[in-house]
C-alpha cells in the first residue's frame, strides 16, 4: 500500500463501497500520478484511516474508486504540539510543510509582541492545504490540525501535556540533551527573531514550559522548528524504542 498514491477524502467509505472524490484530489491524481482505471491508489481522511483503493474512472470532472480494504491507526502515544510565531512570506509554507512531513500532531500560531507577521484570528485554509499534501506525501494517517491564533499569554498547552520546551538562546540546557530521556506528550514553543520578552517567557514558563536552546547559531523561525521538531522526533522514537 505504501507504494500506490495517497489522496485525501473527508469521508472514508467501506469495504466494496464506491466514492466520488473530491474534485482537486481526482485530478491531482490524474495529472501527477497518471492514474488510470484499474490502478490501486491509498485514500485517507487525516483522521486515521486509509484505505486501498481501485480506480474506477476518471476524467476532469469526476473520479470514483471503489475500496478495497481500510485500515485504522491510534493517535501516536507521543503527540508533538508546535506553537511559533509567523515567519515572513514563503518561509510560513516552509515551516509548515517541513514539521508537518516530520510529523507534529498540531500547530498554533502565536501573536508575540515582537512578532513582524501579525497572525489572523483564523488560520487561512492555504495552510490546511499546505498540511495536507506533505501529510499525503510523507503518508501519515493522521494529519496535524492548525489551531486558531493566541499570544503566549493566553497560551495553553493540551490537556495531559508533560514537557513543554520553550526554545530561547538563554536556555540553560539544550533541547537535545533536555529531551533525551522523555517521551509521551510534547509541546515546542518558538518565538520571533526578536525571541519572546521576558513577559512572554515567564507566561509561558508559569504554563509549564522549560527554556532550552539549541546550542548553536540563532537560526530564523522556520529552520528552528524543523531542526527542534527533528531533535524531539528523534529522543522520542528512541524512547520509545527503548521502552517497547
Amino acid at each position: 500500500m505504501s507504494r500506490s498514491p495517497w489522496l485525501f477524502i473527508e469521508s472514508l467509505p467501506g469495504v466494496n463501497e464506491t466514492a466520488v472524490l473530491p474534485v482537486e484530489e481526482g485530478r491531482h491524481g490524474g495529472r501527477s500520478h497518471r492514474l488510470r482505471p484499474g490502478d490501486t491508489l491509498t485514500l485517507t481522511d487525516g483522521r486515521g484511516r486509509i484505505a486501498h483503493a481501485e480506480l474506477l474512472s476518471g476524467d476532469r470532472r469526476e473520479t470514483r474508486v471503489r475500496v478495497a480494504e481500510v485500515h485504522e491507526f491510534e493517535p501516536t502515544p507521543s503527540p508533538l504540539h508546535v506553537a511559533t510565531a509567523i515567519p515572513k512570506g514563503e518561509r510560513m509554507s516552509t515551516l509548515l510543510a517541513m514539521t508537518t512531513q516530520l510529523g507534529i500532531t498540531s500547530y498554533t500560531p502565536l501573536h508575540c509582541e515582537r512578532s513582524v507577521v501579525i497572525p489572523n484570528p483564523d488560520p487561512p485554509p492555504r495552510w490546511d492545504r499546505i498540511v495536507r499534501e506533505n501529510a499525503k506525501q510523507s503518508h501519515q494517517a493522521w494529519m496535524p490540525e492548525v489551531l486558531s491564533a493566541s499570544s503566549p499569554q493566553q497560551w495553553r498547552p493540551p490537556r495531559g501535556t508533560p514537557r513543554i520546551w520553550i526554545l530561547d538562546p538563554s536556555g540553560e540546557d539544550t533541547l537535545g540533551t533536555a529531551a533525551a530521556d522523555g517521551n509521551g506528550p510534547q509541546c515546542l514553543l518558538i518565538g520571533p527573531e526578536g525571541g519572546f520578552t521576558s513577559s512572554e517567557r515567564e507566561a509561558l514558563r508559569r504554563a509549564g514550559g522549560k527554556t532550552v536552546s539549541l546550542g548553536g547559531p540563532i537560526l530564523r523561525i522556520e529552520t528552528a522548528a524543523v531542526a527542534a521538531v527533528s531533535i524531539l522526533g528523534a529522543a522520542l522514537s528512541q524512547s520509545e524504542k527503548a521502552s517497547g
